[in-house]
Parts: structure tokens; C-alpha cells; sequence
């Protein structure tokens, strides 16, 4: 009998030792995932921003090229604009002949 009750107590404290502490647990982990996710959304930020400025920075080089080749501005090109001195306007070559 009493190996039996030895048994019993045995697994209820197995059972019961990982509920120990639980609320202050749960706690450093809710703690620990609000941390994390300022921390990504703060990355997603910069990430977003950064991004921006590429594609904008792109946009301008290559209405830039646009100008400077073709020389007429075009819908849906920023920065294009018209150049009467354009590769394009004075019969230079667009392609370097190899």
C-alpha cells in the first residue's frame, strides 16, 4: 500500500511541478513576446523605409536615363523629361556597335 501511495504522489508531482510558478511564467513570457514583436514591427519600419527610398532613387535613375537617351517625357516614367540633345534626337547610336 504504501509503495502504491508512493506512486500516486510520485506522478501527481510530476504532473503538477510544470504548473509550478506558472503565472510568473507566463508573465516573462508575455513579457518577452510584446519585446519581440516591438522589436520586429520596428524592423518591418526601417525595412519598409528603406525599401521606399530604393525604388524611388531607382525611379529617378531611370527617368534620368530616359532623358538622357530617348530626351522626350513619358507617361509613367518620373523624371523624364524632354531633351532636344538626347542620344535618341540626335541619331547617335543607343546600342555600342561590338
Amino acid at each position: 500500500m504504501k509503495t502504491q501511495f508512493t506512486n500516486i504522489a510520485s506522478t501527481f508531482l510530476s504532473l503538477v511541478n510544470p504548473l509550478k510558478d506558472w503565472e510568473e511564467r507566463s508573465q516573462t513570457y508575455e513579457q518577452e513576446y510584446q519585446a519581440k514583436l516591438l522589436e520586429l514591427e520596428q524592423t518591418k519600419q526601417s525595412t519598409v523605409a528603406n525599401y521606399n527610398n530604393q525604388i524611388s532613387l531607382m525611379k529617378a535613375a531611370r527617368g534620368a536615363w530616359v532623358t538622357e537617351v530617348y530626351g522626350y517625357q513619358m507617361a509613367g516614367i518620373e523624371g523624364s523629361a524632354d531633351n532636344a540633345n538626347s542620344q535618341f534626337r540626335t541619331g547617335l547610336s543607343l546600342f555600342k556597335a561590338r
